[in-house]
């Protein structure tokens, strides 16, 4: 053989090694052990802001929620918004326009659809501009997800007269 054809072999050994090196190290650090994968989840949950806003009563804004990792990330997300602001969001301006005391009873989501159903509290006390905060936190707290493309909100079973002041 010739230098050149040995060359030749040596640097596709060397390339060979090389990338055989890279993929293995890059395997190893994609698995992660079972007892380290998070288990935690990040989400976003939307309210109004005093600053904001301003006279848009539709306005929210998110803040992110560390949450328990789970396949009801939506049904996870909406308990976070009826728990409301905390006190430090709160501080920061931010503010429900959902009253105290309203549940989830269930929320589905099929073709692109959540139905979020709530009991009768969601449609007690308030004018038009909390209503439409009301509506307006449910929808874009539903709507991070990419499984939703519409809302459909009903309390009690019923959708009719909903978040109407």
């Amino acid at each position: 053989m010739n230098k050149l054809t040995i060359a030749l072999i040596l640097v596709l050994i060397a390339v060979g090694l090389y990338f055989g090196y890279t993929m293995t190290k890059t395997s190893d650090q994609a698995q992660v052990p079972e007892d380290q994968e998070p288990t935690t989840q990040m989400v976003e949950v939307y309210f109004g802001h005093s600053d904001k806003g301003g006279q848009d009563c539709s306005a929210v804004f998110a803040v992110e929620r560390e949450i328990e990792k789970t396949e009801g990330t939506g049904k996870a997300a909406l308990k976070e918004l009826l728990e409301g602001p905390t006190d430090q969001e709160k501080e920061n301006g931010y503010f429900t326009s959902i009253g105290e005391g309203v549940e989830l009873n269930s929320l589905n989501i099929e073709d692109g659809v959540a139905t979020a159903d709530f009991s009768e509290e969601l449609n007690q006390g308030g004018g038009s501009c909390t209503m439409e905060g009301r509506r307006a936190e449910i929808i874009e707290t539903l709507k991070q997800f990419p499984t939703v493309d519409e809302v459909v909100i009903s309390v009690e079973g019923e959708t009719e007269g909903v978040l109407q002041p």
